[in-house]
């Protein structure tokens, strides 16, 4: 999505930018989210994470059963009117080479 910005009007900054990105850069900020019910952010920073990369085999995923059925979720109807990022990367995939990782993420 493209802004269009007319002149003389102010930039507007959204609410996930105010609560992810400015305390970061400025803390002081009158429009600073510093923390919200529901988010992990405080003061624009999150707890510390961990990532568990296994590559796999590119042929050995998509012949998986579990594969396979969140490849057709995702490529859904429902899906794809809600999430069309989503199923343009699930396409991506098919033109791709097959070098494919999966990852397990944890707090």
């Amino acid at each position: 999505m493209r802004t269009r910005f007319a002149s003389g009007e102010g930039l507007q900054l959204d609410e996930q930018y105010r609560l992810a990105h400015l305390p970061l850069i400025a803390p002081d900020h009158s429009r600073v989210i510093a923390t919200q019910a529901g988010k992990v952010y405080m003061m624009g920073r999150h707890p510390e994470t961990f990532s568990l990369v296994l590559p796999i085999p590119g042929d050995a995923l998509l012949r998986s059963a579990a594969f396979q059925e969140l490849d057709a979720d995702l490529r859904s109807e429902l899906h794809v009117s809600e999430l069309p990022e989503i199923v343009q990367s699930v396409d991506s995939c098919d033109r791709r080479d097959l070098t494919l990782d999966a990852e397990f993420l944890g707090t």
